[in-house]
């Protein structure tokens, strides 16, 4: 009897829900949790994700920071695009989270100049409050590197950033993702594409901290404690907790409403394409990354 209760509960842990008419209604929480934990080991076995994560570990940009011989113009090129995405990325958290918060027209462009919304929680709450968090940190880097000469964002040398389309793309897809509601793919892209980015910014960060040349330039600039200037930085290279068991919970949820990791697989891969590209824009910048006179 033992073993057919065994049997029985296995059944109904892994079985779809189907009523007297064979109408398939959904499937047990069980099932669902299962489904999700093997779609995240799925879109990490691709062989685009491994693409993706060997770019990312072998790009000229990160290398270059280990090495201590980030050019300055680099640093200021990441931070200046960093700038345009941390308000868009936070105003998508923010909706996919089903908030009605949205940055000012003030804090559009400088997040830090928001204030933080009441009652946040789940994936898409942690990772607005994150990014809300990582704002005064980016600023301190903005003025560093000379972004925000005067009260309008000009530069020192007198022009305005303009962002490089190729950089954007990234935030612009996250954009896409909470226009159209889709929780699912985007707690596995985050899950999936998270940690690279985090590995990137601890690789940068642990370079940079010893780039006596770097340190040089951004105090020349007014940046009293290098160390702490890097704290934007240093905020990204942190895993973020739990980040494994909330997407998880969140592509449970979708499954149980009948969805597919098929239905997911192609917005992950095109976020970590963009990924790809957000490196290679802050590395070298197209003609794109320039105004013309108007």
């Amino acid at each position: 009897m033992h073993l057919w209760h065994a049997i029985a509960a296995l059944a109904l842990a892994s079985a779809e829900i189907i009523d007297d008419n064979g109408v398939q209604w959904g499937v047990t929480r069980a099932y669902a949790e299962a489904k999700a934990k093997d779609c995240l080991a799925s879109l990490r076995a691709t062989a685009w994700h491994a693409q993706t994560e060997k770019a990312l570990k072998n790009h000229a940009f990160v290398k270059a920071a280990e090495r201590g011989r980030l050019p300055f113009q680099a640093l200021q090129r990441f931070v200046g695009e960093q700038r345009f995405i941390q308000a868009n990325d936070a105003a998508s958290f923010a909706q996919l989270a089903g908030s009605d918060w949205r940055p000012t027209a003030a804090g559009l462009l400088d997040l830090w100049r928001n204030t933080p919304p009441d009652d946040l929680r789940g994936l898409f709450g942690t990772l607005l409050k994150g990014e809300l968090a990582a704002a005064p940190l980016l600023q301190r880097l903005i003025h560093a590197t000379g972004l925000d000469y005067d009260a309008h964002g000009r530069s020192e040398d007198g022009t305005f950033f303009a962002p490089e389309p190729r950089a954007q793309a990234y935030g612009a897809y996250w954009a896409l993702l909470a226009r159209d509601g889709k929780r699912a793919a985007a707690a596995a892209a985050a899950a999936v594409n998270f940690p690279a980015w985090g590995d990137a910014c601890r690789r940068v960060l642990h370079g940079l901290r010893k780039d006596d040349k770097m340190a040089a330039e951004l105090k020349k600039r007014g940046l009293a404690e290098y160390q702490e200037g890097l704290a934007f930085l240093a905020f990204f290279a942190e895993p973020l907790p739990n980040l494994e068991e909330m997407a998880l919970s969140i592509l449970a949820d979708d499954f149980e409403k009948n969805g597919a990791c098929e239905l997911i697989q192609d917005d992950v891969r095109t976020l970590q394409a963009y990924e790809v590209d957000f490196w290679d824009a802050v590395w070298k910048p197209s003609h794109h990354a320039s105004r013309g006179e108007l």
